[in-house]
């Protein structure tokens, strides 16, 4: 678990029902958030817009663009967005952190 105060941070979690949204959402979770769960198409450009006027007052936006990775990223990825979300990483502040899921070649 991260040493980070989670019970009082309300994430929204997009596409949380496909690919990385599931876990994404439970490891969230599990350190302690509140995570609401919106399960729109974020093709739709209007879906982000939706998704945070019904989530109402949000700390954290993961924008989940369910792009499929290998079973192993799973937990790298989740817990990477974890410890964004932790006031360990009160430093980044607007940054946009691309993750291949383990698709690109190394």
């Amino acid at each position: 678990m991260l040493h980070a105060p989670f019970h009082s941070l309300r994430i929204l979690v997009t596409q949380a029902d496909v690919f990385m949204g599931p876990d994404l959402c439970a490891v969230l979770s599990e350190q302690g958030a509140t995570v609401i769960a919106d399960s729109r198409a974020m093709a739709d450009p209007l879906a982000v817009t939706a998704a945070l006027a019904d989530a109402g007052e949000i700390d954290v936006l993961v924008v989940n663009l369910a792009v499929p990775a290998p079973a192993s990223a799973a937990t790298e990825v989740t817990t990477f967005a974890a410890y964004l979300c932790s006031d360990a990483a009160n430093c980044f502040v607007g940054q946009v952190f691309p993750v291949c899921g383990g698709w690109v070649n190394r």
